[in-house]
C-alpha cells in the first residue's frame, strides 16, 4: 500500500525554499538527497478497460532503474492519497514499447488484472518526463520521503506542466504524515492536489473518463 500527500507548488522555485527550511533540514538524513530523471509511460486498452476499473499500469525509467507499477483501489481526500500498489523491477527497456501484464503474474491481483484486460492489446496512453528531487526525513516517530517533481505530462498531443510536491509515508502514523504536510503547506502556502499525475493527464483530453 502507498500512502502519500500531494501538493501543487506555486512555482518550481518553491522547491529550494522547502528543502532549505530549517525544520526540514533538521529531519533530513545526511546524504539522502538525490535528483533522479524520470521517464514514465502509461498503458491501457484502446477502450480504457484498466482506467474504467480504477487501475493504472505504468512502466518508468528511474535514473538507471526500470520499474513496472500497477496501482488500484485509490482514494484521495485533501491531498492524502491511499492506494494499493505493486512494483516489479524490469531488466529490458523493450517494456517501454511492448508492455506485458505478465510481469505481475506472481501477485494476488494478477487474475483480476488478466480478466479486466481480457486479452486486448495495450496501447500507449500518455508519457511523463520530469526530474525528481527527493530527500529522506526522520522526525524520530516517522520516516518519510519528501520529493518535488518538475517536468511535464503529454497525452494525445496536449501537455501540462508538473510542479508537484509529495510526502510519502515509509513508517509511522498517518497523523505524523498529516502534521508534516500541514507544516509545509501552511508555511509555503501550497494547495492539496487530489488528482494523480495519471488523472491529470486524462483530464487534458477527457475530464469525464475516470
Amino acid at each position: 500500500m502507498e500512502i502519500e500527500l500531494k501538493y501543487k507548488l506555486n512555482e518550481a522555485s518553491d522547491a529550494d525554499a522547502i528543502f532549505d527550511d530549517v525544520r526540514i533540514l533538521d529531519m533530513a538524513d545526511a546524504g539522502s538527497e538525490k535528483h533522479i530523471k524520470m521517464h514514465a509511460v502509461y498503458f491501457d486498452t484502446k477502450d480504457g478497460n484498466l482506467s474504467s476499473k480504477g487501475m493504472v499500469f505504468r512502466v518508468r525509467e528511474e535514473g538507471e532503474k526500470l520499474m513496472a507499477t500497477l496501482k488500484w483501489d485509490g482514494v484521495s481526500i485533501d491531498g492524502l492519497h491511499v492506494r494499493e500498489e505493486i512494483n516489479v523491477p524490469l531488466n529490458d527497456r523493450v517494456y517501454l514499447q511492448k508492455p506485458d501484464i505478465k510481469v505481475f503474474s506472481e501477485s494476488d491481483i494478477f487474475e483480476e488484472l488478466e480478466s479486466i484486460v481480457d486479452g486486448k492489446e495495450l496501447v500507449l496512453m500518455m508519457e511523463m518526463n520530469f526530474v525528481r528531487r527527493a530527500v529522506r526525513l526522520d522526525n524520530g516517530v516517522g520516516i518519510f520521503e519528501l520529493s518535488v517533481d518538475i517536468g511535464n505530462i503529454s497525452c494525445e498531443g496536449k501537455t501540462k506542466q508538473i510542479n508537484e510536491l509529495e510526502i510519502e509515508l515509509f513508517s509511522g502514523s498517518n497523523e505524523e504524515l498529516k502534521d508534516l504536510g500541514e507544516y509545509i503547506s501552511n508555511k509555503f502556502r501550497i494547495s492539496p492536489e487530489n488528482h494523480s499525475k495519471f488523472r491529470q493527464g486524462l483530464d487534458l483530453v477527457d475530464k469525464n473518463r475516470v
